[in-house]
């Protein structure tokens, strides 16, 4: 099926003009490997102005909201413009490439195998038949989770890969053919009963590094429950907190998160009219005062 952005180009600026979509009922469970996930594809027909295309897992309920999948709770999302994922937030983590007209993204759901001592369901995405990597590790009640697809800016379209059984799709619709996946899922499925091989088919290039080339945080100190902070403000706080460190990529990183909670222009207190030209001491400040709020919406 095919997706389409019906709105113009000014609506892309507002944040609750976003064309989400969410399936009513969960995604095919693939077999194989006593695992069971969920997985389907989207092929960007055309990127649009803006290329605001998102795909990721939501709440049935989700779409009457018009917010990418994501920005917020209960919702999980890869962005096309950034390349960046996102839970329960506005702002989201560095994760993969970014991706336009002609690419297919997938994105799949794999539950715990209770029998093997599991908690938590898992979410991987791929780009062009190859894994990107595993966005979400630790994700709590996925039985509750459905596809989902967002577009915000005019031209955006996608057409949806779901998969299922070859019968039913000609049975609902005879004049087409389903279309295969371009990522083998099966293999990758036989792949999850060898954690190592999981584990090693999961790896950035850059050993302790995600494609951006920015640290990444130990699994135990990931999010844990529904109502923890996201995952992309715990990268933050550990940023702030990482006073020594003044890289390109960390500082870059807290500008890109201090005009998310600012906007472009600092107030004249600050003695300099843009974040780019605050003292990375300045910088971690208005960072932390930001991420403040945003954990503790009533705090002054």
């Amino acid at each position: 099926s095919t997706g389409q952005y019906t709105g113009g180009g000014g609506d892309s600026l507002g944040h609750s003009t976003v064309g989400c979509v969410c399936l009513s009922a969960p995604a095919v469970n693939w077999p194989g490997g006593g695992v069971q996930v969920q997985y389907f594809e989207i092929c960007v027909r055309s990127a649009g102005e803006q290329g605001f295309i998102a795909i990721g897992w939501c709440r049935d309920s989700y779409p009457r909201r018009n917010r990418q999948p994501g920005w917020e709770a209960h919702t999980y999302g890869y962005h096309g413009d950034d390349g960046r994922a996102y839970r329960d937030s506005g702002f989201g983590k560095p994760f993969g490439p970014t991706f336009t007209t002609g690419q297919v993204v997938g994105t799949g759901l794999v539950f715990p195998r209770v029998n093997k001592g599991e908690k938590h369901a898992r979410i991987f995405y791929t780009l062009d038949g190859e894994l990107v990597g595993w966005a979400f590790p630790r994700v709590p009640a996925a039985q509750l989770l459905r596809p989902a697809i967002g577009l915000h800016s005019a031209g955006e379209r996608v057409d949806a890969v779901l998969g299922g059984d070859a019968a039913s799709l000609l049975d609902a619709s005879p004049e087409l053919k389903p279309k295969p996946f371009v990522f083998d899922i099966g293999a990758f499925i036989r792949s999850l009963e060898n954690p190592a091989a999981a584990t090693q088919q999961a790896e950035s290039p850059e050993n302790g590094k995600n494609c951006m080339g920015l640290p990444e945080i130990e699994a135990d100190e990931r999010e844990d429950e529904e109502d923890s902070v996201p995952e992309a403000l715990q990268l933050i706080w550990l940023r702030i907190q990482a006073e020594d460190d003044e890289s390109e990529a960390t500082l870059d990183e807290l500008r890109r998160f201090a005009q998310h909670g600012t906007g472009a222009r600092l107030h004249p207190s600050w003695g300099v009219e843009t974040v780019q030209q605050l003292a990375p001491d300045m910088l971690r400040h208005l960072c932390t005062l930001i991420l403040q709020h945003m954990v503790h919406p009533g705090l002054q």
